[in-house]
């Protein structure tokens, strides 16, 4: 009962190419990328020349998230009216992306700063849900 409430067409009838780029950007979002700076100097460079300030760190989990909700919202249009499955999902993917972060590189405790990139994250959701909602 609840699948049908949550979903509205037959996903078995999506694409693999549509699956495939959902767990790309899924892998993509989650991935601890400053794990990866810590082990390759040349990664690290790119790494510090992307996200030079601040607000370039903003902007990547407003663009990342933003392309995982769309993908959400797409792949399940049911979820467009149902707003707290929803949210329960990106907020899920955004704690997941935290602690492998504090796992793998950052090792600390949970902070203020991983709760404003909660915070970004659900923002760009939002925007992308009130977008969907509109159509």
């Amino acid at each position: 009962m609840l699948k049908s409430q949550l979903i509205t067409t037959n996903l078995s009838d999506k694409p693999r190419w549509v699956w495939l780029l959902l767990a790309g950007l899924v892998g993509g979002a989650l991935f601890p990328y400053g794990w990866l700076a810590d082990v390759s100097p040349t990664f690290e460079r790119g790494l510090e020349w992307v996200f030079r300030s601040d607000a370039a760190h903003v902007v990547g989990h407003l663009f990342i998230f933003g392309l995982l909700a769309t993908a959400v919202l797409l792949l399940f249009p049911g979820l467009r009216k149902r707003p707290f499955p929803f949210y329960a999902l990106i907020l899920t993917l955004g704690l997941a992306q935290e602690a492998l972060q504090l796992i793998s590189f950052k090792h600390h405790f949970f902070s203020s700063g991983e709760l404003f990139d909660l915070a970004v994250d659900l923002c760009s959701a939002t925007a992308v849900f009130l977008l969907f909602r509109k159509k």
